[in-house]
């Protein structure tokens, strides 16, 4: 096998999707969405050429996400797609701030001249990763291109866990991906158990010994040694939510959120719960920003909840009755909301809200007013809907019948 570089273009891209709740920040924000972190490649020639390239990606968002599709294309010097393969990445489930690599193999039937490896796709989820392992391993240079790669793992959840995996990912000197491998590991593992992997994971830095990290994943539900619970998960801004989870016995507890403009866990000011004597505790917040959070104690981190904190939204109209062509005013508060949002006025017909009428938002106070004038005679069920903005989602005022 002759494995070669390419000193060609590379074009690193990611599928960007609309914002649905970004926290303020005072850092440059990343943009919203699943991005590419790094790539590597090699390929091969002969009769079987292959095109192999290796990366990492990132969950930019705040809430989980899964099926990460990534696409790489070999492209000829005119710029003509060669050949192309989708795959995705290594990790099913990625919770904020979480990476996963990938590899991807394309059949070369021509020349080609570059490349792109892009994020094709992603959806969003309201399971949580199960990522709860702890890893031990050990490598060894096969030949230069190939490192093998064993150890093992321990199920850190308290309760068994199936179809587990093992990611290995192989870094440069540069902290760039070079390679990557996977191994599946047969049966379950019961709660602190352990379990050997072993795996040959093929890299493109030929000049250098790569770093290795290992990371696992099984498809059952997490459950770790430090829980937490949020009552309700959707809620008006301004509206208190109800924490519960467990803890060591007298431990310490805080609750976070994610940052997304700085891809980073942050204290979310609620201040820190004690565990009782039996494990369990308990506290009354207000979240400010709609985000995903969790609870650490001892160094232990819950499994992430996202919290749907919306703009809080009041309508009221002028009458309740009036005549076709006669001038209804509509009005309410928002908040808090961005600066230059409008307010937009719904009408419910069968199952679907139609926008009949919008006005602007007071940038102080969060007030509104917005004059709407029936054409038809009828019974109309209003609604009044704002952006949430920044920190939050957006929100929507109860129902007016005229």
């Amino acid at each position: 096998m002759i494995v070669k570089r390419l000193i060609g273009a590379l074009i690193a891209a990611a599928l960007l999707l609309p914002t649905a709740a970004v926290v303020a920040s005072a850092a440059t924000p990343v943009e919203y969405g699943v991005h590419m972190v790094s790539t590597d490649y090699w390929y091969t020639e002969g009769p079987d050429a292959t095109f192999s390239a290796v990366g990492e990606v990132r969950n930019d968002t705040d809430v989980p996400v899964r099926n990460v599709t990534i696409k790489a294309t070999a492209l000829a010097a005119d710029g003509k797609v060669v050949a192309t393969g989708v795959k995705q990445v290594w990790l099913d489930i990625l919770d904020p701030g979480e990476i996963s690599s990938f590899r991807i193999d394309v059949g070369l039937p021509g020349a080609w001249a570059t490349y792109r490896i892009a994020v094709e796709d992603w959806d969003y989820t309201s399971l949580a990763s199960n990522h709860y392992f702890t890893t031990k391993a050990s490598s060894s240079t096969t030949d230069a291109h190939t490192m093998h790669i064993s150890g093992s793992i321990t199920n850190a959840n308290v309760v068994p866990t199936a179809d587990n995996i093992v990611v290995a990912t192989l870094y440069g000197p540069d902290g760039k991906v070079v390679g990557t491998g996977v191994a599946a590991l047969a049966g379950t593992l019961a709660a602190g158990e352990s379990a050997q992997f072993s795996m040959d994971a093929e890299h493109a830095n030929v000049s250098s010994t790569p770093t290795v990290a290992v990371t696992a994943e099984s498809t059952s539900d997490p459950q770790t040694a430090v829980t937490f619970a949020a009552t309700p998960t959707e809620l008006a801004f301004g509206t208190s939510v109800s924490i519960t989870g467990a803890a060591k016995p007298g431990g310490s507890v805080a609750i976070q959120r994610y940052d997304q403009p700085t891809s980073a866990w942050v204290d979310a000011g609620f201040g820190a719960a004690t565990a009782g004597t039996n494990g369990s505790y308990a506290v009354t917040v207000t979240p400010t920003a709609g985000s995903t959070y969790r609870a650490v104690s001892g160094g232990v981190q819950s499994v992430p909840i996202p919290l749907f904190v919306r703009t809080a939204v009041t309508m009221r109209a002028s009458t309740k009755a009036t005549t076709v062509g006669k001038k209804v005013t509509l009005s309410g508060t928002t908040g808090p909301t961005d600066a230059a949002s409008e307010v937009v006025i719904q009408r419910k017909v069968g199952s679907t809200w139609t926008k009949i009428a919008s006005g602007p938002i007071a940038a102080s106070g969060g007030t509104f007013t917005v004059v709407w004038t029936p054409r038809t005679k009828g019974s109309y069920v209003l609604r009044a809907w704002a952006s949430g903005g920044s920190a939050l989602y957006a929100g929507t005022s109860t129902t007016t019948t005229i």
